[in-house]
């Protein structure tokens, strides 16, 4: 939430207005999402033709496909995609820190991004000369230095 003054009156808020596909069962914030032919947001799995976009929205804990529960229905875990079925994507410029990376790959900051094609939801370094420059969703604005570590991530 953005604080529009400081008693607190006319914030502003995330638009989660994009409907999740019932397969999703768990979602953390910075995943990756794409939109898929039912119109419908699922985790992306990279490649070409699969425009994908970050989620500020989560679901985990012992929910499992609960989507469309009534908001009163209790939970174990953070849901702010249950009660509404939908979520909110990122679009435009942004900079933001996430643990939603391969961690197994090295980062250098300035470095292309590219959603992974083995591990769903999560970036992973984009090779140059051989991937093809439209894969590319972000730029490394900071590396992780140490196990445990936050990826940041500037997007255009």
């Amino acid at each position: 939430m953005i604080q529009y003054d400081a008693r607190y009156f006319n914030n502003a808020h995330r638009i989660s207005d994009v409907a999740i596909d019932p397969s999703v069962t768990v979602l953390y914030d910075g995943q990756w999402m794409t939109i898929s032919p039912t119109n419908t947001a699922v985790i992306s799995a990279g490649g070409l033709n699969n425009k994908s976009f970050m989620t500020i929205s989560s679901k985990w804990g012992s929910l499992g496909a609960s989507i469309g529960a009534p908001i009163t229905t209790p939970i174990t875990g953070r849901d702010n995609v249950t009660p509404t079925g939908t979520v909110a994507l990122l679009m435009g410029p942004y900079r933001v820190e996430t643990d939603q990376f391969d961690a197994t790959k090295t980062y250098v900051n300035g470095a292309a991004l590219k959603v992974s094609t083995t591990v769903p939801g999560v970036v992973t370094p984009f090779i140059q000369g051989t991937d093809d420059r439209s894969l590319v969703v972000g730029y490394v604005f900071n590396a992780p230095a140490v196990a445990g570590d936050m990826l940041t991530i500037a997007h255009e």
